[in-house]
């Protein structure tokens, strides 16, 4: 059986003479849906052919050569299953930094360890020696390590009793306190006597200034009643750790009315 199809109509009205006569309707021009599902057929026929060829053990050997960086002997692929590029890396590869750490002495490593504290400690203040020393031995397990940290610090001027001194007795002065609490702060830490004196001798024609402004702080042009009322103003400065020369001079006598 025979179909003969009729002639197409061009643009202009006329009719074209050549047309097709077909022995079926298979040899009917084929339209856009049906290539496009062709084409996504032979793709994916393409994907299937490569991905059994990598599984395939016979065609291994092939993919491997084509890879520089990897051995037979350290692939190991299960079929029918795609192996990402992390688990192609060989796991005896260690990081150069961890081999190296681990190659050198435990006590360098301690040593390292303790100063690297160390500095951190002293990059946010300054601490005195003593000070220093107790809080590296809470974290270290043997103190010969922690003692050649502490002479590498001072040989290098990290830390200093002397500029901690100044800047403890600086600090401590503008928040109001008096030079007996200081020095005996001061001592706590383990700062000699012989520095703490010096220090606070920078400042002793102002200790009266010092003591007059934190009465002026705390009472301003409060009159004294008696002298009940006046004890209580001076233990006062007593406690901030101002001299009784000090408070004498700050904090006037009681009214006589």
């Amino acid at each position: 059986m025979k179909i003969i199809q009729p002639p197409r109509k061009r643009k202009d009205g006329s009719y074209a003479s050549d047309y097709v006569a077909s022995d079926s309707l298979k040899h009917r021009p084929k339209t856009k849906s049906q290539t496009k599902s062709q084409t996504k057929s032979q793709s994916n026929q393409f994907k299937k052919e490569t991905h059994n060829d990598f599984c395939d053990s016979s065609k291994r050997t092939e993919v491997v050569e084509q890879n520089d960086r990897f051995s037979a002997n350290e692939l190991e692929l299960v079929p029918g299953k795609r192996r990402r590029r992390s688990e192609l890396i060989s796991d005896k590869a260690v990081d150069t930094d961890q081999t190296k750490q681990n190659e050198l002495d435990p006590k360098k490593k301690e040593f390292n360890t303790i100063l690297q504290r160390g500095v951190h400690l002293l990059a946010m203040r300054e601490h005195s020696v003593q000070e220093l020393k107790q809080k590296l031995l809470a974290k270290a397990e043997q103190s010969e390590v922690v003692n050649q940290v502490m002479d590498f610090l001072i040989e290098n001027d990290y830390v200093s009793d002397l500029r901690f001194t100044e800047a403890y007795v600086r600090s401590k002065r503008n928040k109001g306190q008096g030079p007996v609490k200081i020095r005996a702060q001061l001592k706590q830490k383990g700062v000699s006597s012989v520095m703490v004196d010096d220090a606070l001798a920078q400042g002793d024609a102002t200790w009266f200034d010092f003591a007059k402004l934190e009465y002026e702080k705390k009472y301003r042009d409060a009159p004294v009643k008696d002298y009940n009322d006046w004890s209580k103003r001076a233990r006062f400065l007593q406690g901030r750790g101002f001299t009784m020369d000090h408070i004498h001079c700050a904090v006037p006598q009681p009214s006589s009315d």
